[in-house]
């Protein structure tokens, strides 16, 4: 379960925070408008803007928000200084399944010799059709 919810967050997290940022900027915006312009539609685009209230709101909000983020960071980084088990076994899971896997590398890496490889042409001349 653990999984899908922590698939599911890494997909959303870049996504939220690149739609929502022009979004929320752009309500903090619009809260500084004084006078709106009419169109036949509704209302229009702000046509005055209070320049003290939208600097203050508009700066007010990076600085809150970085606040935030720099908070989060070092509630990660209290976290990961407490972690003392960093190893990759789970209390749920059956240590056979990870002493086969590490077999396998084991093996694989046995296996391994670049001094063995040749290089393969990947045109051997001719036309491209492979006639000559």
């Amino acid at each position: 379960m653990f999984l899908i919810f922590n698939a599911f967050f890494k997909g959303f997290t870049p996504f939220s925070g690149w739609m929502a940022g022009p979004v929320v900027f752009g309500i903090v915006v619009d809260s500084a408008c004084q006078i709106w312009s009419a169109s036949c539609s509704g209302q229009g685009a702000c046509a005055l803007y209070d320049n003290n209230d939208l600097r203050i709101k508009y700066h007010s909000y990076q600085v809150i928000s970085k606040v935030i983020a720099v908070l989060l960071q070092v509630l990660v980084l209290i976290n990961a200084r407490r972690k003392t088990d960093w190893s990759l076994k789970h209390e749920d899971e059956g240590s056979e399944d990870l002493d086969a896997g590490e077999a396998m590398l084991e093996q694989e890496m046995d296996s391994y010799d670049p001094s063995s490889w040749k290089a393969q042409p990947i045109y051997k001349g001719g036309t491209k059709n492979g006639t000559a």
